[in-house]
Formats: C-alpha cells, structure tokens, sequence
C-alpha cells in the first residue's frame, strides 16, 4: 500500500514537471515582440465600438475612399475587437502577448491530454501544434481560430461522439460565439460540415437513425444562420438560391427535405442504405461543394484582383474566376492575377518558416496514418479540404498541421510507440526553442524579430507619429500599409491615415494607387489625396528606395522606426537638416536587424543632401550626429564581415 502511494506522488510530481516543461515551451513560442500590422487597427475598431456602444463610421478614420461594405467584416470581429481593447487598456502591450499565451495553452492541453500519462509523447505533440500554430499565435484576431479549431476537434474526443447530439450541439455554440470574434469561424463551419461527411462515411449505421440524419444537418444549418448575428452570412447564403442553377438546387433540396419529413423518411433512410445508391457518391459531393463554398465566401472580399485591365474587385468576379484567383499562386503565375495580400501565396514560397515545413511534415506523416489506419478518421475530410485550401492561401497551412497533430495524437499506433522513442525528441524539441529564443530564431524557422519580450517591436515607435502630430495636424499624409493601422491607433480623434493592413475597409482604388506608386517608383501619385508628407517603414527598403530617390522628395525626420518624407516644389526652399530623434543608447538596445535597416536609413541622408546641391547640410547632419553615425557603421560593418565569412 505504501508502495503504491509513493508510486502515485512521483507520477503525479512528473506530471507537474512535464506540465512546466509544456508551459515553458508554449511561452518560448508565443512570448514574443509583437509585430502584426492590422492589431493597432483591431484595437481602435474596438475603442470606437465601446465608445459609441455600435460599429463605428470607417470615413472618421481615413482620408481615402471607404468601401461601402466594410461593415460586414465587422460584424465577424466586433467582439474580439471590443476584447482586445479591453486588455490593451487594462495592461497594454503586456496583456494582448498573455492573453495570446492563454489561447495558446488552453489549445495546446486539448493536444496533450490525450497522452498526459505519457510525458515525452506530449512534450513531443505539443511541439509540434506550437510550431505548427506559429503564424496562429500572432497578436491579433485570428488567435481565436487557434482555439476554435481545438475547441470543435476536441468535441471528438469520445469514442461514441458521433452519436451524442451534444458533441455536435457544442461545435454549433462554439462556432456561433467564434463568428463573432473572427471571420476565419467559416473555417469551423467547414470543419463541422466536414466531420459529419467522414462520418456518415465511415459509420453508415447512422443513417439508420432519423434522428442524427436529420438533426446533425439541422445543427450545422442552425450554426451557419446564428454565425455573426445571422443576417449578413444567412443573407449571403441564401442568395445563392435566389438565381439561377442555385434556385433549382433550392427547390430540389426543398422538396426532397419535406418529403422526408413526412410520408418518405423511412423510404429516404432505406433508400440511403440500398447498394443500388452510391450514397458516398453524395458525401463526397457535398464534401466537395463544402471546399468550393468556403473558398467562395474567403474571397467575397473587395480585395482587389491583378487584371491587364486593371485592378477588380474580387466580389465582382464569378465563382470560378474567384476559384482561379483563390489558387493563382499554386496552379498559375503567381506575378499575375494576384491578391492584394501576400497571405494568397503558395505555401511552397514559405518553406523556411516552421509553420510551413512542419505542417506539411505533419500532414505527411498523418496522411500515411490515415492510409494506414484499419478503421478511418472521421477527420480525414477536414484534413484533405484543408490541403487544397492551403495550397493557395498560406495562412491555412497552419490549420491542416493543426488537424494532423490532432489525428497522430489519437491515432493507436502513433501513441503506443515505446517512450524510449519519444524522450531524445522530447529533448531536441525542447532545447531548440531554448536556443532560439537564446538568439537564433531563424534556426528552426522562427521569425527574425523573435525574442522572449512581452512589448510591441521596436519600429512601432511614438517620436514620428508626434512628430507629424506637431507639424502637420491638417495635412493629409501617406502612410504605408505596414504602419496605416498603428498610426491610426495613435492619431485616433485627431488625424486620419490613409490605408492599412486590413484591407476591407479600403475602395480598391486606393490599393491600386498604393501599388502602382511603389512598381512605377514615383511618390508624385499621392499628389491625387493631397499628400505632400509620406511616413515609411525604416525597414520597407522597397518604399524608402522610391522617396530617397525621387528629386521633390526630401527626408526631414527618422526615428528608431519610420521616416518622413516631405515634398517641396522647385520654388520652396528644402530643409537644411534631418531630425534624428534617436539617441545612441536607444540604437544600442535596438535588435540586430533594426540596427541594420536603421543604418541603412541613416547613411543615406548626408548622400541626400549632396545629392541636391546641399554640401553644407550633409556636412552638418555628419558632426551633430558623430557617435551614432560611428555606432552604425559598426553595425554595418560586422554585417559585411558575417556574410564574408
């Protein structure tokens, strides 16, 4: 007895042990600077919704045309929105990275439990949803699909889940709450739709019981009808039945619904089970109507399409030109018809980020367990939609490691394997995100900027947004998609931006401008909104390139994260210097990679001023700023002398 005691307290404090070791891990990952562009964005969308108790006027936030439908993205994020907000004012920068942490965690334990009682196993499985989850864990509102796509998995659970209408009454909920939080809850409604055709699939016993024949396609319907309030994706959805082929689909669906109800259930439920019926036929059908819809609605956007006619917006395409846009970068040149996102590229152009080599390692390894496995995953319809989705849009690559991680840790064979197999992975698991938060991230395909840090990255800084604040308050000023949304967030009441990140509030028009003044490498197009100031990325080599270059186009102030460019005719007098608002501890205490690009920024501008005849300038910016100058020819230097070597 005593024996047995002792035996349960040591496993119990391995246990706790490992269960550090799963948290340290997940901190390693998630703790990190926080560098989204559309966050800032989220954060001021929500202080306005709180403020005003409704969606607010996107035309109070820019100077550029509003695309009339962007209130439909927020009635998917008014809540999240709202959260983020809340957090940022409670606890600022620190609050936002935490609740991250928290997402992450919850998830991560839906991952481990299933093999809790054995520790290395876990610690390996929860490497791997970590590493395939690092684009998930970006502070911003995608995070809740981390946690809605476990929370809906994990309703799978029990062995008899199928057959429990409150496993699938549960995934309704959780998609109904999630719709609210982030568009990406389209990606549950998949999934759902998705699970009950593998499972009709590999289970034909239910379609005995009318029961979950009909009330399990009832649920999702009821799922995709309460999504987001239910009227503008209920309205979406239902107007595809209003015209054309999708009237007759309407009708037939009706008919044969009601008929099953009535006089014909037993006959439909018969007829369903007779050979003669190729019912898989239907599942798979409406599996893959399921993939045509999601990719449908992921591109009901104004998003704006590349087209030698010029730029389209997306919801003016037909289902198949969408199809063909969705996919353009995997199947078609991806230098032409694209997105205005870089998020609808190929995985394939991403093979050094661990989100991507891992999921596809994942999905290989869990695609041979499914072809393998005696009795099939109902997952594996989810798993194979995701594939193609992934393929041309390659946020969703995370997702289909997610799915796969899920399959390994429940499939028998996986988990059965000796610890001994486990331990030396467990290991080498967790000493490589030791080592890359110890300053090589890019060591198993982390990020450049990532680093143990609970603040904003450095570049998203406070000196120029005040800068422009103080001198140019009435000017209308240009702004890169990069910065659009934190300067907003620290302008707000007081200054509009021109465009950011989160493309839906913007006319395509001003995407368009936007592109054609950084691929034709002239700033003049912004005279079009008025712009006579522009605000750049120090690190956007691209964009800075096109103002240093340009002959109206002078620099006038730089911080550790931006610089501003200001236009003069031929009969205004350029400024004889730059403000460097910058001193040479902060550049110090900078990231290598800021210092680089800073340096870079820097050793341009006495080459600005000689450039336009202005020695006098040059020679004084060179002596007032002598020790940073010094600072970062060092920084330069070292970088050269790494690549020689």
């Amino acid at each position: 007895m005593g024996d047995d005691t002792r035996n349960n307290r040591l496993w119990s404090r391995r246990n706790r042990i490992a269960s550090a070791l799963l948290l340290v891990m997940a901190v390693g990952f998630v703790i990190r600077p926080i560098n989204d562009v559309d966050i800032w964005w989220h954060i001021e969308i929500g202080h306005q919704i709180v403020k005003q108790r409704a969606l607010p006027d996107l035309t109070t936030l820019y100077f550029t045309p509003v695309n009339a439908n962007a209130h439909h993205d927020l009635r998917h994020t008014w809540l999240g929105d709202s959260i983020f907000y809340g957090l940022f004012s409670a606890g600022g920068d620190k609050f936002l990275t935490l609740f991250i942490l928290l997402l992450t965690w919850i998830a991560v334990v839906k991952i481990a439990k299933p093999t809790a009682r054995e520790r290395s196993l876990a610690i390996v499985l929860s490497f791997m949803f970590l590493g395939c989850s690092y684009q998930q864990q970006i502070v911003r509102n995608a995070a809740f699909s981390l946690l809605g796509v476990a929370l809906i998995i994990a309703c799978t659970d029990n062995q008899r889940w199928a057959y429990k209408m409150k496993s699938w009454w549960m995934m309704t909920i959780i998609i109904v709450v999630w719709s609210n939080l982030h568009g990406s809850y389209l990606l549950g409604l998949f999934i759902m739709g998705a699970l009950f055709c593998g499972t009709i699939w590999e289970q034909p016993d239910m379609l005995s019981n009318r029961k979950h024949t009909l009330n399990i396609p009832f649920a999702w319907i009821v799922a995709l009808v309460f999504s987001s309030w239910g009227s503008h994706v209920a309205m979406s959805f239902l107007s595809f039945f209003t015209h054309g082929i999708g009237l007759w689909v309407a009708i037939i669906a009706s008919l044969t619904f009601l008929f099953s109800l009535t006089i014909g259930s037993s006959i439909a439920i018969k007829t369903l089970n007779s050979p003669r019926l190729n019912w898989k036929s239907i599942m798979v059908a409406f599996f893959a109507g399921q993939v045509v819809w999601a990719t449908y609605f992921i591109t009901n956007s104004d998003h704006i399409a590349r087209d030698p006619a010029g730029p389209v917006p997306l919801s003016q395409l037909n289902l198949l030109e969408r199809l063909i846009h969705q996919f353009n970068s995997t199947l078609w040149d991806p230098s032409v018809n694209q997105f205005g996102s870089l998020d609808f590229q190929s995985p394939f152009f991403y093979l050094g980020d661990i989100y991507v080599w891992l999921s596809l390692g994942c999905a290989a390894l869990a695609g041979w367990r499914l072809w393998k496995e005696e009795e099939r995953n109902p997952l594996a319809f989810a798993w194979l939609g995701i594939w193609v989705i992934g393929l041309g849009y390659v946020r969703t690559i995370g997702y289909l490691g997610i799915l796969s991680v899920f399959i390994l840790g429940r499939n028998h064979w996986f988990c059965s394997r000796p610890a001994k197999i486990f331990r030396p992975l467990a290991l080498f698991a967790f000493g490589t995100v030791i080592a890359a938060n110890m300053g090589l991230p890019r060591l198993i395909g982390l990020y450049p900027g990532h680093r143990l840090s609970l603040t904003r990255a450095p570049y998203f800084s406070r000196e120029v947004p005040d800068f422009i604040l103080d001198k140019f308050l009435d000017q209308p000023a240009m702004n890169t998609i990069g910065i659009g949304g934190y300067l907003m967030l620290q302008w707000t009441g007081r200054k509009k931006v021109m465009i950011d990140g989160f493309f839906s509030p913007h006319a395509g028009e001003t995407l368009d401008l936007h592109d054609r003044a950084l691929s034709e490498r002239n700033p003049d197009l912004f005279l079009k909104y008025n712009c006579h100031v522009a605000i750049i990325p120090v690190w956007n080599n691209g964009w800075t390139s096109v103002f240093h270059d340009h002959v109206s186009w002078y620099p006038i102030a730089v911080d550790r994260g931006m610089i501003v460019f200001q236009r003069f005719s031929p009969y205004e007098s350029p400024p004889e210097n730059v403000a460097i608002m910058l001193t040479d501890e902060e550049y110090r205490h900078l990231p290598e990679y800021l210092q680089l690009a800073l340096a870079n920024q820097v050793f341009r501008l006495p080459s600005d001023f000689v450039k336009r005849g202005q020695q006098a300038g040059a020679e004084k910016l060179v002596a007032e700023n002598q020790e940073l100058l010094t600072l970062m020819k060092i920084t330069i230097d070292s970088k050269r002398q790494s690549l020689t070597n």
